[in-house]
């Protein structure tokens, strides 16, 4: 099968070639990646080097949405060449210099039209379950083995951000944003707690189906 793709720069559409069949659509500007809503929204609480987003994007952000570091340097290059960013050096004695980038108004439209749009929903990926809707070709002690490993990644995970959210009441009840990361928190125990719970009364059942055997 041959695919051409050919955009049109005024018109802001691509043609698909698909063999001899043509499928035009429209290219939205919110055909952006996430990760450049991420960095937008992150930047919308203030200025930071690329360091400072890598750090709140797997202390903070990583509790629920992941980036990976590799992606970050780049997206603020697209993001500073769309002028929805701006860079600045600041100058530190001792230490190497460092770019310190912070959202321009158009990036605080852009980050703020996203914001209000619907969100996408996307098909789920859980190997967990995939494993345990197979779980016949393994053996209920297999499942159980997997549940059980699974349960203490989450109970883990679950304790961390339990003590995260301590910070955060403890800190942050001044914050704007405190409700609405509050809020986000929330969501995380509660999803987090129901897991912990099914794996332990998945891992029962199957355990009785171990005696039945």
């Amino acid at each position: 099968m041959m695919i051409r793709q050919l955009r049109g720069e005024k018109s802001g559409k691509v043609l698909l070639h698909i063999s001899d069949r043509y499928i035009l659509f429209a290219v939205t500007k919110h055909d952006r990646n996430r990760t450049e809503y991420a960095i937008l929204g992150l930047l919308a609480l203030g200025p930071r080097s690329g360091y400072d987003i890598k750090k709140e994007a797997e202390e903070v952000l990583g509790h629920f949405w992941h980036e990976s570091y590799g992606h970050i340097y780049p997206t603020l290059g697209r993001l500073h060449g769309d002028g929805l960013v701006e860079k600045r050096v600041e100058v530190q004695e001792g230490r190497p210099n460092r770019n310190v980038y912070s959202i321009t108004t158009d990036g605080e439209a852009e980050l703020n039209e996203w914001l209000t749009e619907p969100v996408e929903r996307r098909p789920p990926r859980n190997e967990l379950l995939l494993k345990v809707f197979f779980g016949r070709f393994s053996g209920p002690e297999a499942v159980r083995s997997i549940l059980e490993d699974y349960r203490d990644q989450q109970a883990e995970a679950l304790a961390r951000l339990e003590t995260a959210v301590e910070m955060l009441d403890a800190g942050e009840r001044g914050n704007p944003s405190y409700a609405y990361w509050r809020m986000t928190a929330e969501l995380g125990l509660r999803a987090m707690a129901v897991v912990v719970q099914w794996c332990e009364d998945t891992a029962r059942l199957l355990e009785e189906m171990e005696e039945e055997e």
